[in-house]
């Protein structure tokens, strides 16, 4: 559920919580432990966290438009602000 990249200067946390049968689940993944500076924790299907992840920063949507993919990135407060202006 959890798959870690390690980019320069950068840790990103990938999980996919489509599996999720439980906030117990939830809790074990232990996510606020992937937050914090010089990391990024990209959570697909957060509404399945059973309100057990951290606050985002930055909400990303993807969806498919011909000829291909649309990214809407909208910022949930200061620090994804500042993210976003630095993109």
């Amino acid at each position: 559920l959890v798959e870690p990249y390690a980019l320069e200067g950068l840790v990103v946390n990938h999980v996919d919580l489509y599996r999720l049968g439980s906030a117990l689940e939830a809790d074990e993944l232990a996510l606020h432990e992937l937050t914090g500076p010089d990391r990024l924790l990209l959570i697909e299907w957060p509404e399945r966290g059973f309100d057990r992840i951290p606050p985002a920063d930055v909400l990303l949507a993807l969806s498919v438009e011909a000829p291909g993919r649309r990214l809407r990135c909208e910022a949930l407060g200061n620090a994804g602000e500042r993210l976003l202006r630095q993109a």
